[in-house]
């Protein structure tokens, strides 16, 4: 089970959320997405309001963080890792373009996020891998 949560692109979680937000909702995303979550009133005088995009796209965050982590890692199925990465880039892309419920700007960050991550995964990975290599000579 570590084997297999380790090779999932856990950016795929959001993008399974999303999905699920978005096949649920009947009446449109717009509604759904820009729901309050949270209202607090500073001294100042501001309020500030969590929407369930912000929501996504802070869980996002943190997820994109565990994630450029697990690359620092090199492992015998890294390959197979950002293989499932980029299908998860490629999953969102697709959605985006052609898919109506996710042409917003909340999930174009979220599939730029998914970019970021192949993008950053490889990177890390191959200087990790080089670095290694200098050591073992």
């Amino acid at each position: 089970m570590k084997k297999f949560f380790s090779l999932t692109p856990l950016l795929l979680i959001i993008v399974v959320v999303y999905n699920a937000l978005a096949f649920w909702d009947k009446d449109g995303m717009s509604v759904l997405l820009y729901s309050a979550l949270f209202f607090y009133h500073f001294p100042s005088g501001d309020t500030f309001v969590l929407f369930i995009d912000d929501l996504l796209l802070v869980m996002g965050l943190f997820i994109l963080y565990f994630e450029i982590l697990k690359s620092t890692h090199a492992s015998d199925l890294v390959a197979f890792e950002h293989i499932l990465s980029i299908f998860t880039f490629l999953l969102c892309f697709y959605e985006f373009i052609f898919i109506e419920k996710f042409g917003n700007s909340t999930f174009l960050i979220l599939t730029l996020m998914t970019l970021f991550d192949v993008c950053a995964g490889i990177t890390i990975t191959i200087s990790v891998a080089r670095r290694d290599l200098e050591v073992r000579m």
